[in-house]
């Protein structure tokens, strides 16, 4: 009787917990909207498409749903080193699996032909510009797998890599300023993306802003201001990619951190520079702080992603007068003919996945041919 009682407890459980949430617990982060419950009216009762709707809508939602999923995931990480969200890495390198998968695999498996093409619309687009008087600098950011392979040798990959032959095709043309940083993320002694995450790190962002303001400070002629290099502090830290695995116990990091040095510019913190609202298509315009009298790099577009937010505490607007900031790529395509009046520089923060899908987009491209 006793363990009929048990059984029939642990068969109704989902039910009632989903009905009274009786067991309070922290539902899981997916990386999709789930179903939400259909308005049920006498129209809908009729509608053949109902009982799938409602089907949907209870495997998104019945009790203990969230508990489950993070059990097998638990367990499959635990015991069998492998994650359905993640490719498991040595040494605690994780990669979200659908960016290797489907992002990644597309660049390695793009023709030398495909490669020459794109490289050459980025050489076009870097001709109009100096028709306009202004230099393109180039910084493209490749996976951690493709920066570090050294932690990923599960990872089958083509050799040499997709994001490797654009970046030697890129760097045979003149016309343009390629930042490499796959060379810099394999020289360093400290790591430069969080192991737990898709994103560089405050090193890697600090490394890569030095590079760009001294390439423009180089082609300008600006002698800039001594600014000293942050000490370095480790900090747990927990990344996206690891959240998303649905772990009981995410998989954590020791990651280094930048302490905020002050700045040249009257002794303030970084950044010095304030951001205001800008027209469109651009996000914010960073203005130097009142306190700051340079010299200053000539005014700068940067244009990028999710990386380059990590340029704004770092000390990188602290070199520019004006700089201006596109970070929808949405309205790429209108950036020739939306530029700022005396412009001089513009930075295409770009990442490896863009390069086999947004890059493709022909819209993208039409600029060209005004």
């Amino acid at each position: 009787m006793f363990f009929a009682l048990i059984f029939i407890l642990l068969l109704y459980s989902p039910s009632i917990q989903n009905l009274t949430g009786f067991v309070p617990f922290k539902t899981i982060n997916e990386t999709r909207s789930l179903h939400s419950w259909p308005i049920i009216s006498l129209d809908t009762a009729i509608d053949r498409t109902l009982f799938p709707q409602l089907e949907n809508c209870f495997n998104d939602h019945f009790g203990f749903r969230s508990f489950y999923i993070q059990l097998k995931n638990q367990i499959d990480y635990s015991f069998f080193h492998w994650s359905k969200q993640a490719v498991i890495g040595q040494d605690g390198w994780i990669e979200d699996i659908s960016v290797i998968l489907d992002q990644q695999t597309a660049l390695d498996n793009y023709s030398d032909d495909q490669i020459n093409r794109t490289v050459e619309k980025i050489s076009l687009f870097s001709q109009k510009l100096k028709e306009k008087g202004i230099t393109l600098l180039l910084l493209p950011i490749p996976l951690k797998s493709t920066a570090y392979p050294q932690f990923f040798e599960n990872i089958s990959r083509k050799s040499p890599t997709g994001f490797s032959r654009f970046i030697n095709r890129l760097s045979q043309k003149t016309d343009v300023h390629l930042i490499n940083f796959l060379t810099a993320s394999s020289s360093e002694s400290v790591p430069l993306f969080y192991r737990t995450d898709l994103h560089w790190n405050e090193i890697g962002a600090f490394r890569a802003s030095r590079e760009v303001t001294d390439l423009i400070a180089r082609l300008s002629h600006t002698v800039l201001p001594k600014t000293p290099s942050p000490s370095l502090r480790y900090e747990k830290f927990t990344g996206a990619t690891s959240q998303a695995m649905g772990l009981f116990f995410p998989i954590s990091e020791t990651a280094p951190f930048h302490d905020k040095p002050f700045s040249a510019c009257g002794g303030q913190k970084f950044p010095a520079t304030s951001g205001v609202p800008a027209p469109f298509p651009f996000a914010m315009t960073y203005r130097a702080h009142p306190d700051c009298s340079g010299p200053f790099l000539p005014d700068t577009l940067l244009i990028g992603n999710s990386f380059m937010l990590y340029f704004y505490d770092n000390g990188f607007t602290d070199h520019f007068k004006n700089l201006y900031t596109i970070h929808d790529l949405t309205h790429f395509q209108d950036t020739l003919q939306n530029l700022p009046k005396n412009l001089k520089y513009i930075v295409w923060q770009f990442f490896e996945t863009e390069i086999a899908y947004q890059f493709q987009q022909d819209s993208w491209w039409k600029q060209l041919q005004n």
